[in-house]
């Protein structure tokens, strides 16, 4: 399960009323992230391609393709992803992400979702706190079958402040939240601090584990916007 959480940190503008929220929805948009270790060894890259957009305003579905690197920028796997946006929010299409890492790896699993995991307002500010949400990922079927049981506690806007990356340097909404999956009993939390970037989602996320300690740190390389 060391899949799940890097492809949630990693987590992300027409002209209609979901103009400049916190994620690019123009297609032929492409953002391009360096993920490094603590001790800032590059461990790979991750490429986000907008291919499409259905809908408008508070109604909306964005289409995306994924493209996981090596540290050569090599791809090693590509899907498609999605992303809606809803009455006010931000969801990100968690079994979407997931479902092709598992049949990546050989063993015939398949993943069900349920419930809501990752979503954040299409629109912010300092201060604000987000609602907790809560989902269950059940791979596979049968007595063979495992659930993972994910949370989203704690998550709130604390700053607006300038952040510079391999990309530029942006004013960004600073956010921090705890991110905790549950298996076999056994409960892992990482703490997660992002910076958003209107029209563009997160330019920069850096990971902690539960004594605080940083694990990993992903930045927005290039961007280019059609």
């Amino acid at each position: 399960m060391k899949l799940l959480l890097p492809l949630i940190l990693l987590l992300f503008t027409t002209k209609t009323a979901a103009q400049n929220i916190f994620f690019p929805t123009q297609p032929g948009t492409i953002l391009l992230y360096q993920e490094t270790d603590a001790n800032g060894k590059t461990v790979g890259y991750t490429r986000y391609t907008v291919t499409s957009v259905t809908g408008s305003g508070n109604n909306m579905t964005i289409f995306y393709l994924l493209e996981n690197m090596d540290k050569n920028r090599e791809v090693t796997l590509e899907f498609p992803g999605r992303t809606y946006i809803r009455d006010g929010r931000i969801i990100f299409d968690i079994e979407q992400m997931i479902a092709p890492h598992l049949q990546s790896s050989g063993l015939g699993l398949e993943a069900e979702f349920s419930g809501t995991f990752m979503e954040i307002p299409v629109d912010f500010s300092p201060g604000q706190r987000f609602a907790d949400t809560e989902g269950t990922i059940r791979i596979g079927r049968g007595i063979l079958g495992m659930r993972v049981r994910m949370s989203v506690t704690d998550a709130k806007c604390v700053a607006i402040e300038d952040v510079t990356v391999p990309a530029g340097t942006f004013s960004a909404h600073k956010v921090t939240q705890t991110i905790s999956h549950t298996m076999l009993l056994r409960t892992n939390s990482v703490r997660l601090v992002s910076w958003y970037v209107r029209n563009i989602g997160t330019v920069k996320n850096r990971t902690y584990d539960e004594r605080g300690r940083l694990q990993s740190v992903n930045k927005l390389v290039e961007v280019v916007v059609p």
